[in-house]
């Protein structure tokens, strides 16, 4: 240490020295140059007198010039000034610039001086040319050169030339005045200053100077300095003799004017002015926070500059202003053993040019896992079909796991896996990568094969490291299946083919343990019919709905049918993603025919463009018949609009039909051609003129004889009017004439015994409670208008034709009167021919005899002799 002090006095005394040396060509320098432990030059100073007008007796002209390096400042100071010397005294006057170059303040200053040997006294005024302005050390603090005065005077002894005092006094004005040091702020401040010098030689000064000042301040400083007199030799300046000359007027002719070359500045704090950001933030991955820089100022700033590390951008993070002094940050994607921690930087510029700059911590945390599950989708062993799956569940949080979940958030780069890998096995999950709102995220995993039994399942994401959801020792895992032994089925009693009784057919699946697989898919399945010929249209096999185990483990398939079958046999193939397939076969079953109603076609001999049809749904048609009549069955096939008939197979049909009736008297069956009629000859008067029952159903018998499917078709028929086929005329009376004699008794000469009573089939008077509509009524509600004919015959060209009625259900024989209608076919309405005795009533007719109901056909033709035609 004092080989280091050594060496730092001997390097400031070097640098004195050769400096002074190349200043003595000038005039008179004081050097004070200090080199700290640093190596930094602070408090040093060097001041140069140079003569511009010397003329060695009573007039001095010069310049001095000064710098100093005090308090980080580089001040430079430039004078001129005079001296005029008598005998006894000198006079002096001076001015100044000084120049605070670094803190930019400028002062102008006037001094004077009287001296004399052994006394040196002089006063300075100082007045400042720079205003208010930033303060160079402190930014909450404006600055400008103080104005004041000093007043010095040294004093040496005559007798002891080389010990001197001095006395002095500043003064400087201002609210804020830093004399003593910058730190210490003062109202108008003064000073008083006691110094003792001692000059050795005259190269040198040491001293000691005390000041006290207002407020009690007070200080005490040490000083050493170098003079060196340009001119004077250099033994004589460093001669103890030579000191006592210095003291003289004569000998300081050429001294330094003593004044504060040292700025002395005033304060003036500013309006406050700060700015402040929370001390941390913390957050989750790409998270968006505000942040909000509060700032006191009198004045709006002018900007606030905002900034982060480079690896906040780097890492995804984002800044987006909002205001001038809030922001919305998008946090980074937190990295897993990385740097997740950044410094925000708010700096705000004011309108007076001041800076200031708050920091904030940014703290990124990763997403954790705080709950997590992974449960079976349904209860027993899962099948590895693909489809049973394992629910898998996570519930999101950040940083601690008794942080609440992160609920509707939408994560990045979500990913479900499995260790080891398993090409078979397929998790998925919402591509959205949202979580529900709980914080869920979830996934589904499935398998066609069985996994590794150290299977493990992880989840990872943008902002959180791979995260073991669970598995291993065979926690998660799906079985190989087969079936069991046989198939059951039921019931065990024949089914009726009507599309309704089933039979039920079952399978178990089972495991490798035998265990039941329940309420799954089992892929690889197939159910069909043994031996199928075509029958799919015929037959329903309905396998169980995407081949789903029931709640015991079973497939079940139905079978159903609306045809007859016999030994039909239902078969079932499991081809496993693993291990052989397996076939089972059931029992044979049978479904018994039900029959089904048929419609019918009504032709007729005489008139061949007759047609007529009734549905299956109008049973026991037509009620009005006769012997010309053909009648068909007709059915509607599954593919078919319209019915078509049911005939015997002619040769080339995939069907055989037969057809049969169980009343061939009533309706007897053509079974090569499939006709049915309704013959005279078994119409007679040998059953019971008062049974009503003429019922005959007549039945086809029809089988596929690809399919083997059967179907039986059934008809009712039930006749009220059986009608021959009228082939008489009769004169007609005109308007109830009796002419001509005798018109009605021609009527006998119709055969009536060879059929029962054609009305009604049994004279049943009590139906005939409508005498003017009974059989109009029943015709045309049966056949309508265009078939009112019935088939019995053609109606003959370029004639009008009519039917009498006869309208009186209570006729009896004997009565002299019988009520007719005639009704007209060409406009199918009733004919009511003029009677003035009784009118809108019909035309009232003479009998001799009872007519028996009679139907006869009227062909008008002209008449000559009153008569209106013939019947």
């Amino acid at each position: 240490e004092q080989a280091k002090s050594y060496a730092l006095g001997k390097i400031n005394n070097t640098i004195a020295t050769e400096t002074q040396q190349w200043l003595s060509r000038y005039g008179t320098a004081r050097i004070n140059f200090s080199l700290d432990r640093k190596g930094k030059l602070d408090n040093s100073a060097v001041d140069l007198l140079l003569p511009l007008y010397d003329n060695k007796t009573d007039w001095l002209l010069f310049t001095q010039l000064g710098y100093r390096h005090k308090d980080s400042r580089h001040t430079l100071n430039l004078g001129l000034g005079g001296r005029y010397f008598t005998p006894g005294w000198m006079y002096g006057i001076n001015t100044f610039f000084d120049n605070d170059l670094t803190g930019k303040n400028k002062r102008l200053g006037v001094g004077g001086e009287a001296w004399t040997d052994y006394v040196k006294l002089s006063a300075n005024t100082y007045w400042r040319v720079t205003e208010w302005h930033q303060a160079l050390s402190n930014q909450d603090y404006d600055e400008r050169p103080a104005n004041g005065f000093d007043l010095n005077g040294e004093f040496y002894l005559p007798a002891y030339p080389n010990l001197g005092g001095k006395l002095a006094y500043e003064q400087y004005y201002g609210d804020n005045v830093s004399l003593f040091n910058r730190d210490t702020k003062q109202k108008n401040p003064g000073l008083a200053r006691i110094g003792l010098n001692y000059t050795p030689i005259p190269l040198v000064t040491m001293g000691v100077d005390y000041k006290y000042g207002s407020g009690g301040k007070s200080e005490t400083l040490f000083q050493a300095n170098l003079n060196y007199r340009f001119g004077t030799p250099f033994d004589v300046q460093i001669s103890p003799s030579s000191v006592a000359s210095l003291r003289t007027l004569a000998g300081s002719r050429y001294d330094l004017v003593e004044r504060n070359n040292n700025i002395v500045l005033e304060y003036r704090k500013k309006s406050e002015f700060t700015i402040t950001l929370p001390n941390l933030r913390s957050g989750f991955s790409a998270q968006k926070l505000n942040a909000e820089a509060k700032i006191i100022a009198e004045q709006s700033v002018k900007q606030i500059d905002w900034q982060t590390d480079p690896q906040f951008i780097q890492n995804g993070g984002a800044i987006m202003p909002k205001n001038n002094n809030q922001i919305e940050l998008v946090l980074p994607t937190y990295i897993p053993n990385g740097v997740n921690d950044y410094t925000l930087t708010a700096r705000a510029d004011s309108q007076d040019g001041r800076q200031k700059a708050a920091h904030m911590q940014i703290h990124v945390e990763p997403f954790i896992v705080k709950e997590k599950r992974i449960e079976k989708s349904i209860e027993g062993s899962l099948a590895a079909n693909g489809q049973s799956a394992y629910d898998l569940t996570a519930v999101i949080t950040h940083d601690n796991i008794n942080n609440m979940p992160l609920k509707d958030h939408t994560f990045s780069n979500v990913e479900w896996y499995l260790k080891p890998e398993n090409k078979d096995a397929t998790l998925t999950w919402d591509k959205s990568e949202k979580s529900d709102g709980k914080g869920r995220l979830t996934a589904t995993l499935v398998s066609k094969t069985p996994l590794d039994k150290n299977t493990h399942i992880f989840l990872k994401m943008n902002g959180m490291a791979e995260t073991n959801i669970g598995g291993g020792d065979n926690t998660v895992n799906f079985d190989n299946i087969k079936f069991s032994e046989e198939m059951l089925q039921q019931p065990p009693n024949v089914q009726k083919g009507d599309g309704q009784d089933t039979y039920f057919f079952k399978i178990k699946v089972v495991n490798a343990q035998d265990e039941p697989i329940k309420k799954q898919v089992i892929s690889g399945v197939k159910w069909r019919i043994k031996d199928n010929r075509g029958a799919k249209d015929q037959v329903k096999l309905v396998a169980p709905e995407n081949s789903m185990t029931d709640e015991d483990g079973y497939l079940v398939a139905k079978l159903t049918s609306h045809y007859g079958f016999d030994d039909l046999i239902v078969e079932a193939d499991l081809t496993p993603t693993i291990g052989d397939s397996k076939t089972l076969l059931s029992k044979p079953v049978k479904f018994e025919t039900v029959p089904q109603k048929a419609g019918i076609l009504l032709k007729s001999v005489v008139v061949p463009s007759f047609k007529k049809e009734f549905s299956a749904d109008e049973q026991e048609k037509p009620h009005n018949v006769h012997d010309k009549l053909e009648v068909y069955l007709t059915r509607k096939q599954p593919d078919q609009t319209t019915a078509s008939p049911i005939t015997p197979d002619s040769g080339g049909s995939s069907e055989s039909i037969q057809l049969s009736s169980d009343n061939e008297r009533n309706a007897k069956v053509d079974h090569k051609q499939g006709k049915i009629t309704f013959p005279l000859a078994t119409w007679g008067w040998s059953g019971s003129q008062n049974d009503p029952n003429h019922v005959a159903t007549v039945a086809a018998n029809v089988t596929d004889k690809t399919t083997g499917a059967k179907s039986i078709y059934t008809y009712k028929f039930n006749p009220k009017h059986y009608f021959y086929n009228p082939n008489k005329t009769l004169p007609v009376p005109y308007n109830g004439s009796s002419s001509p004699a005798g018109a009605f008794k021609s009527c006998d000469t119709i055969n009536l015994t060879g059929g029962p009573y054609p009305e009604n089939m049994g004279n049943n008077t009590n139906a005939f409670n409508d005498p003017t509509s009974l059989y109009l009524n029943s015709l045309y509600k049966e056949y309508h208008s265009t078939d009112s004919t019935l088939g019995i015959f053609d109606k003959p060209t370029n004639k009008k034709t009519y039917i009498i009625i006869n309208a009186s259900p209570t006729q009896l024989i004997g009565d002299k009167l019988g009520k007719y209608l005639l009704l007209d076919y060409d406009i199918n309405k009733i004919i009511n021919p003029t009677n003035i005795a009784f009118p809108n009533y019909p035309p009232y007719l003479p009998s001799e005899e009872w007519l028996g109901n009679l139907l006869c056909l009227k062909n008008q033709i002209p008449a000559s002799n009153g008569e209106v035609g013939e019947i």
